[in-house]
């Protein structure tokens, strides 16, 4: 059992969050997002348990949102496309990221900050340049017959410290 006779799961707040159906979910240490069938993105303040708002520019079901640091936000939807966004202050969109033809499944951002991957149902995983906003690889992900293929790709960044 995950949780024994003698321990609870309480709710430390709740809020009306969105019209349609949760599909995704991430959290830093000072905020939690939400992403909905709805098209929105709620933002929520876990220090002092309050909705922050609502982020609006996707035109779909949001499929995937992490945060990356404390720094920015990225979100990905049924729409095709990846949104960058500044946490805290507005919660300005900075950058959307254009060139999937079909919904995001996943995305995923390097530890450097400056390559984020992409999956879609376009059958294509996409690496982006986060400094340029541009696509740097595209590889096509065939689809197996009768066996499931997991793919492992390493990443190699040499960074250069002047």
């Amino acid at each position: 059992d995950l949780i024994s006779a003698d321990q609870r799961i309480r709710s430390k707040f709740h809020e009306k969050a969105h019209s349609g159906c949760l599909k995704a979910l991430t959290c830093s240490g000072q905020y939690l997002a939400s992403g909905s069938t709805d098209e929105t993105i709620k933002l929520y303040n876990l220090q002092d348990h309050t909705e922050i708002g609502t982020l609006v520019q996707h035109e779909g079901t949001i499929t995937d949102l992490l945060f990356f640091g404390s720094s920015h936000l990225v979100s990905a939807s049924e729409d095709q496309t990846i949104c960058i966004w500044g946490c805290g202050g507005n919660w300005d969109c900075l950058h959307v990221l254009k060139g999937h033809k079909g919904k995001i499944n996943a995305i995923s951002i390097h530890p450097s900050g400056k390559l984020a991957l992409s999956v879609s149902k376009d059958k294509t995983l996409r690496m982006w340049n986060l400094l340029t906003g541009r696509i740097s690889y595209v590889n096509n992900l065939k689809q197996g017959r009768s066996n499931t293929v997991c793919h492992v790709w390493e990443i190699s960044v040499t960074l250069k410290l002047t």
